[in-house]
């Protein structure tokens, strides 16, 4: 028996040697094939192209049933995408019937081979996959079906909307008769899917159009799979659908039933906004935008003629937002809701069934439904009209919030056609309240328009706040928003009719909307208003009206109230609140009212903040009282939403009885009859008042911007008294009459300033106490200065007096009105020949005096004294009755008869206004040297002596005799308040020239008539003499010299200067007044005093302007004791006191015998 091969025999293990390495080439060889298959394949597809006839045939072969039959364009070989393994694919596949149109096309597709058909030898197609196909559905006005199929890529798609498809379509009764016979055939086994299992679909591109509805979505990646069943068919789809918005998902199952031959569809979409679908609806987008999502239920049936037979559906709704059109109403919030929809094709009838939903966070049931219309013909377009009817009413468990919505009915009609909207009737009701409305919104080539009318009755703010239309008067509405905090409108109504050209002039352009084109009136109960933010409430009782008419608002009150910080209550009358340019971003708002009562309310209502006026014109409110009645008005610019700007206030009152404090200088004004004025930037007042107790007219008047200046105007009368009584200035000794003043002042903080004063002084009297000179009144006599107000002091400058004849310039500072500090007159020109500076320095005690300057006009000084004082000895008090000490320094001082006196310097001191002390030295015309020395003497006497070397020229100048010349002058005198109690001059060496008018009496004064009389010298003159304010007393005066001798007594009057002097010339002087100093008989023949003993007695009569000389020749016969009874004066004492008493008693009168008077 030969030997058994195994494999451990070495034949056994040479054949598993062989045929390991025949296998392991073999594996080799396939993994090099594959690897060069996996390497060719990721370059790209492999074509095969001698696969296409044979599988086109066998997949032809297995639809032959069908009526269908496929053509391609080619058999790749590639990667799948997801497994990475070579797959088998027909690229640009379509299906074809049998008249050559398409049904349906991919890009690429892959069949499914029956694997128990294949072994017997037969080719069964039993599952296709469609990759990539680009699917169309639409439907038409008409309501048809049209689903349409697309070869290449969704962008060639994009291109291909609104052009028939490449390859045909299945549209209308074509595609419902394709599914009627391959889907719903009642034999089964018939049709294209009596051989197909399952069709799939993968990465579908679907496209969405409706004509009714103007919806247009797509579905970039939709997964279908359609699969026969016992039954019928079935498809199920899923995917995401893009809109304008966010995608949502969307599922989709549709049944085909054989035994009742109709389509069964259930759909859920879930996230998807209702503005998706209502985007292009005018009927609902021009009312309503609806950005509320939604989760969907459908459920559709539709006969086998694709007509819906039924069709219902349940949305849950999730919180959004219902925003209507700008101009109609403000967005509604949308929390929650449940709505129920059926569809009820013979009414063609879409209703609401009960349904739920949450509204601004109250419930609400919800019940309607919309009706399509019948309309003949192609007029009924895309969407026929629609008949909408709606109620939604309140919740009984949802809780009733005070001023919601109730119930809300609308009945309406939409009109896609016409792109109309009929509001036949819509009616709000919120407890009492109540709104119906009707109208329409019609879309034109121009926008849309709008008409309205309504009524309302019983609305609250808030109703108000909830119903007004945002764009419907924008800025009214944001106003009664946030300002009215409380009212309560009892009716009111409106009308509205704009057209689209001013609907978008207004949005877009903030034209104003035509006037009478938008009318609402508003009758309003009691209203709480906050119409400026930092001010109080006005609270307005009932019988207001709004009315929004075109591009304003205008509020109406007849009475209102508003309490103050203070707790102060203002009432107010006929109240108007307007608001202009309504439509525009920044609007003038104005608000005016009239008001009476306490000037002090008023002051702090207008002091609030944003008004300020008194904290803006720097004036304390406080200082002001009074009672007031006036009008108020507010202008200010106002934008929704933000504060009051560029605010502007005008005022008008009247002040009763008014009381104004802190004037400059302490001045008060009381008893005021003011208007008050704010506007214009500045606060004033005017009017009557009496200030310091004075009768004047005021201006007061204040910018109201911090830190700048004020003005103060006072007009008033002045005169002595009240300058005396109210301000403690006694200028009665110095300036008599009225003086009408002007004061013009700027204000600063405090009441401090600078003023001018205008004084009018024609009708007063100027007098200079010191000078003793009198200014008569004159016409255009005025004085002028600059006064500023410190706190402790009133200065006075460039004080200026100007008059025909006169001239004053200076300063002069106050400490208090009244009470003066010191002053400088730094020009004092009066008549042209005085021309002076004086100054004045105020002490507690006493003041302190300067004169200096070119002249000083004495003349009025020196006739003074020979007349009665203006006076009568009135004391001066007041400043100027301190005692005072003047220092004088004079250039030339005008003497009577044109004597001017030279180089004046020295002091005098005065006291009470009277002068009781000088001290002055000067030079006369001749050079001679002249002084003057004035010393107190007992109670109110004053001592005078007067020492000149040219006494003729002293004479002159006193105005007492201008024929003197020369001589040396003494001169002494007792002054006492009304003359000189007792005087005595003496002239040593002068000459009497010129004196032609001594004449003798008699026949031959006669015969020899007038002749010079040449001129006399004499060695002494002595004068006694005393004075009162009516004589000149002249006693036993004697003048003698060059043989002649002259004695004199008598009187002269003061006030017309009439003389009655008597005396005796007494020839060969110094021999008879030798003879008369013989002891005992001199005397006795002589008569003593001087006299001779042989004389001629003389009269002198006349007065001083025209003395008239008698001599008595038969008078030289007796002698000199004897001589004074042919001469007359002797009235006279020797030391020229009055007869009978050293001092004259009060009202005795001297014995005179003026002969000649004037």
């Amino acid at each position: 028996m030969p030997p058994q091969m195994t494999l451990e025999t070495p034949v056994g293990k040479r054949i598993i040697n062989i045929t390991a390495g025949v296998a392991g080439v073999v594996v080799l060889i396939g993994a090099l094939a594959v690897v060069a298959l996996y390497w060719r394949l990721s370059s790209g597809p492999v074509e095969l192209g001698w696969l296409q006839p044979r599988l086109e045939a066998a997949i032809n072969g297995a639809l032959r049933r069908s009526g269908l039959r496929v053509v391609t364009s080619g058999i790749i070989l590639r990667l799948g995408g997801e497994t990475r393994l070579p797959t088998l694919r027909l690229r640009n596949v379509r299906f074809l019937d049998a008249a050559g149109q398409v049904v349906f096309n991919a890009p690429l597709a892959a069949v499914g081979i029956d694997g128990a058909g294949l072994l017997r030898g037969a080719v069964r197609v039993r599952r296709i996959l469609l990759i990539g196909p680009s699917i169309r559905i639409r439907r038409d006005p008409g309501g048809r079906f049209h689903i349409g199929f697309f070869a290449g890529s969704g962008r060639a798609a994009k291109q291909e909307k609104g052009r028939p498809p490449p390859f045909g379509k299945l549209g209308g009764e074509r595609l419902w008769a394709f599914i009627d016979r391959n889907l719903l055939a009642a034999r089964p086994g018939a049709g294209f899917f009596a051989d197909i299992e399952m069709l799939r679909i993968r990465r579908g591109r679907v496209y969405l159009a409706d004509a009714m509805t103007g919806i247009d979505w797509r579905i970039p990646d939709a997964a279908i799979t359609f699969r026969r069943m016992p039954w019928g068919h079935a498809l199920f789809a899923t995917g995401a659908v893009h809109s304008r918005g966010q995608p949502w998902p969307l599922e989709l199952s549709a049944r085909f039933r054989r035994a009742t031959r109709r389509v069964e569809i259930d759909g859920r979409i879930e996230d998807v906004l209702l503005s998706d679908f209502t985007r292009r609806v005018f009927g609902i987008t021009r009312l309503a935008r609806l950005t509320v999502p939604i989760n969907a239920k459908l459920a559709l049936r539709i006969a086998h003629d694709g007509m819906i037979e039924q069709a219902a559906a349940e949305l849950s709704a999730g919180s959004g937002r219902i925003a209507f059109p700008r101009y109609m109403a403000r967005p509604l919030n949308f929390d929650e809701g449940l709505i129920r929809l059926s569809w009820e094709p013979r009414d063609r009838r879409l209703r609401i069934h009960r349904s739920s939903v949450v509204i601004n966070g109250r419930m609400y049931e919800m019940t309607g439904h919309a009706r399509l219309e019948e309309v003949a013909g192609s007029a009924a377009g895309p969407l026929p009209p629609v008949r909408l009817s709606f109620d939604l009413v309140q919740s009984a468990t949802g809780g009733a919030a005070r001023g919601a919505i109730e119930r809300f009915h609308l009945t309406a009609r939409l009109d896609a056609a016409r792109r109309r909207i009929d509001v036949e009737d819509m009616r709000l009701r919120a407890g009492a309240a109540d709104v119906r409305v009707s109208g329409a919104v019609r879309e034109g080539s121009d926008g849309l328009a709008l008409r309205a009318r309504g009524a309302l009755k019983n609305i609250s703010a808030q109703l108000v706040r909830d119903l007004w239309p945002p764009k419907l008067a924008p800025c009214a509405r944001d106003w009664m928003t946030r300002k009215v905090r409380r009212a309560v409108i009892d009716s009111g109504d409106f009308q509205v009719d704009l057209p689209a050209t001013a609907i978008r002039a207004a949005l877009k352009r903030e034209r104003p909307l035509p006037r009478d084109k938008a009318v609402l009136r508003l009758r309003m109960g009691e209203v709480a208003l906050k119409y400026v933010k930092t001010l109080p409430v006005l609270r307005i009782a009932a019988g207001g009206v709004i009315e929004v008419n075109g591009g304003q608002m205008r509020f109406t009150a007849r009475r209102a109230r508003t309490t103050l910080p203070s707790g102060a209550t203002i009432t107010m009358r006929d109240g108007v609140f307007t608001l202009g340019r309504l439509i525009r971003k920044v609007k003038p708002a104005t608000l005016g009212f009239s008001t009476a009562g306490d000037i002090r309310h008023m002051s702090e209502f207008l002091d609030l903040p944003p008004m300020r006026v008194f904290r803006r014109a720097d004036f304390d409110r406080e200082r002001l009282a009074g009672q007031v009645s006036g009008r108020v008005r507010l202008r200010y610019l106002t934008e929704c939403r933000k504060k009051a700007r560029d605010l502007r206030i005008a005022a008008e009152g009247r002040v009763r009885d008014g009381v104004l404090t802190g004037l400059p200088g302490g001045q008060k004004v009381d008893g005021a009859q003011l208007d008050m004025r704010v506007g214009g930037g500045k606060l004033r007042l005017t009017g009557r008042a009496r200030v310091g107790g004075v009768d004047s007219r005021l201006d007061y008047a204040r910018p109201l911007k911090p830190r700048q200046p004020g003005r103060l105007v006072l007009r008033t009368v002045l005169d002595q008294r009240i300058l005396r009584q109210r301000y403690g200035l006694d200028v009665s000794s110095w300036l008599q009459g009225p003086l009408p003043v002007t004061l013009r002042m700027k204000l600063t903080k405090g009441e401090k300033g600078e003023a001018r004063v205008a004084v009018d002084m024609s009708r007063a009297a100027l007098r200079i106490p010191v000078l003793d000179q009198v200014y008569p009144p004159r016409k255009g006599t005025t004085a002028t200065a600059r006064l500023l107000v410190r706190e402790k002091e009133l200065e006075v400058r460039d004080f200026v007096l100007k008059g025909r004849g006169i001239r004053v310039a200076g300063h002069a500072i106050f400490a208090q009105p009244g009470v003066l500090r010191s002053a400088t007159l730094t020009r004092f020109s009066m008549n042209g020949a005085t021309r002076l500076a004086l100054g004045v320095t105020v002490h507690p005690k006493r003041l302190d005096m300067a004169a200096a300057g070119q002249r000083f006009d004495a003349r009025p000084l020196i006739r003074q004294f020979f007349k009665r004082r203006r006076n009568g000895g009135r004391k001066v008090t007041g400043i100027f009755g301190r005692p005072a000490t003047v220092r004088v320094n004079i250039e030339r001082v005008l003497a009577m008869n044109d004597v001017v006196i030279r180089d004046v310097r020295g002091t005098i001191d005065m006291k009470g206004g009277a002068v009781t002390g000088m001290r002055l030295t000067g030079r006369m015309p001749s050079g001679s040297d002249v002084g003057l020395l004035m010393r107190p003497a007992r109670g109110e006497l004053r001592r005078l002596r007067i020492v000149s070397g040219d006494g003729g020229s002293m004479l002159r100048a006193a105005n007492l005799y201008g024929r003197v010349h020369g001589g040396r002058m003494d001169f002494s005198a007792l002054l006492a308040p009304d003359g000189v109690r007792r005087g005595l001059l003496v002239m040593e060496d002068f000459q009497v020239r010129g004196e032609n008018r001594l004449r003798l009496s008699g026949r031959r004064q006669a015969a020899t008539g007038p002749r010079r009389v040449a001129a006399q010298p004499f060695s002494r003159l002595v004068l006694p003499f005393s004075t009162d304010p009516e004589f000149i007393r002249i006693g036993d005066a004697l003048v003698h010299g060059n043989g002649l001798g002259i004695t004199a007594n008598g009187l002269i009057r003061r006030r017309d200067g009439a003389l009655d002097v008597g005396g005796t010339i007494i020839p060969a002087y110094e021999l008879n007044a030798a003879l008369g100093q013989v002891p005992l008989i001199g005397q006795l023949l002589s008569g003593g005093g001087g006299n001779g003993i042989v004389g001629f007695a003389f009269v002198l009569s006349g007065s001083m302007r025209r003395p008239n000389i008698t001599i008595n020749p038969v008078s030289a016969l007796a002698p000199g004791v004897f001589s004074k009874l042919f001469s007359g004066g002797q009235r006279v004492n020797p030391d020229g006191t009055p007869i009978g008493s050293r001092r004259k008693k009060p009202g005795a009168k001297a014995r005179t015998n003026f002969s000649g008077g004037r």
